[in-house]
């Protein structure tokens, strides 16, 4: 396949499906987790703006059998680069039009670190990051997959919401609220509702979530970015659907549990 494309949302496809191949075909247990879920499961309603990374979540399991690191070696062989500052990232350089662009896949796992400092680790010359919220995904096992990507699984939405609820409190990140809200308007209100307030009273990752949204709705700045986004997306993006006003983001928070 060739290496030269003429948009970069085409090389992020090819990234995506380049660098996972190579993980099935080495029996790596693993997760897409990131701005891909939002992209290609609810962007029907608003659009989306897309995403130019690709992020694995590993499977414990993997981190041990070698199959990580067997498929690390293969993505390098490949051409995959490692990152000198950022060992859990694998650089991949594409051709988009005139210019080459590098392009990246962060491996994440869900494993607790011995040493609470040492978040990044592995046995193999390429490793991944320990994030805490990562751990909802694998505990639950509920994936959504497609026809046209064999062999992924992606979070589903109530697991995806926790895996992003605290970087919509951070000020730089500005897409994370946006994902939390095309995700969740696109549910069962009743339902997820009652789904969501089931795991936040038994389960500490969604307590912790549900907190964080609450607060960055209410002190933070997720609606005014979440606005930001949905107003930059291209008028075709929307299919015709009236953007919402403030109001009606917050109506689709209404699942959270107030204090």
């Amino acid at each position: 396949m060739s290496n030269s494309f003429s948009t970069e949302a085409l090389a992020a496809f090819h990234l995506l499906e380049d660098s996972t191949a190579t993980l099935v075909r080495c029996g790596v247990e693993f997760v897409i987790v990131g701005g891909w879920s939002p992209f290609l499961f609810h962007s029907k309603k608003y659009g989306h703006p897309g995403t130019f990374d690709v992020d694995v979540l590993l499977h414990s399991k993997s981190l041990d059998d070698g199959t990580f690191d067997r498929a690390s070696e293969e993505l390098m062989q490949s051409g995959y680069l490692r990152a000198a500052k950022n060992p859990f990232q694998a650089h991949r350089i594409l051709r988009v039009g005139a210019e080459d662009f590098v392009f990246h896949v962060d491996f994440l796992n869900e494993r607790e670190p011995r040493d609470e400092l040492e978040f990044v680790g592995g046995n193999g010359r390429m490793k991944s990051i320990y994030t805490q919220s990562m751990q909802a995904v694998f505990r639950y096992e509920n994936y959504r997959t497609l026809p046209n990507y064999p062999g992924l699984r992606f979070p589903s939405p109530e697991t995806f919401v926790v895996t992003k609820a605290a970087a919509a409190r951070v000020a730089k990140r500005g897409r994370d609220a946006f994902d939390v809200f095309v995700t969740v308007q696109d549910q069962d209100k009743i339902k997820f509702s009652e789904l969501w307030q089931k795991l936040v009273e038994q389960d500490g990752l969604f307590e912790d979530a549900n907190q964080a949204l609450l607060k960055a709705l209410s002190d933070g700045d997720a609606i005014k970015k979440i606005r930001h986004v949905l107003q930059s997306l291209p008028p075709c993006s929307s299919n015709g659907a009236t953007l919402p006003n403030e109001d009606e983001i917050h109506d689709a928070f209404s699942f959270l549990v107030s204090a």
